[in-house]
């Protein structure tokens, strides 16, 4: 078993975090934003406001969950072999990780209408996976 490649697993990380970026725009900022908005006026919250400071923080954290998938996707390329298959299952390990046990706790709260928190999860395991598989096409030992 070789070392993991930590300046791919950086590489592959920041791309998959871009993927992760553009994707969650087009999921979460045209998609589902209007129901999103609609949940949050319904529990007597203003919408997120979408400023530049908030911008930076979700590329930061999309970069970050990039570089997280890409890394799992190296340690457990050796037992599963390089390629599609492991790259998608490294995206979703790391949607269940990242995405669905959150969306499953936020849903016993019973905070937002079922078939958002359905639609954004779905919305979720795609996301992690294209971007994980994204990343890991960068990712070489």
């Amino acid at each position: 078993m070789g070392k993991i490649n930590g300046a791919r697993v950086l590489i592959g990380g920041l791309l998959a975090g871009a993927a992760m970026f553009v994707l969650g725009f087009l999921f979460y900022g045209l998609w589902l934003s209007a129901e999103f908005d609609a949940a949050l006026q319904a529990l007597g919250r203003s919408p997120m406001p979408e400023t530049a400071g908030m911008m930076v923080f979700i590329l930061v954290m999309s970069l970050v969950s990039g570089i997280i998938a890409v890394w799992l996707y190296a340690a457990i390329r050796p037992r599963f072999g390089a390629g599609l298959k492991t790259a998608a299952v490294a995206g979703v390990a790391a949607w269940v990780i990242g995405g669905l046990i959150p969306n499953i706790w936020w849903s016993t709260l019973d905070l937002f209408p079922r078939a958002y928190m359905a639609k954004d999860t779905a919305a979720g395991l795609i996301l992690w996976v294209l971007a994980t598989v994204i990343g890991a096409w960068a990712y070489k030992e």
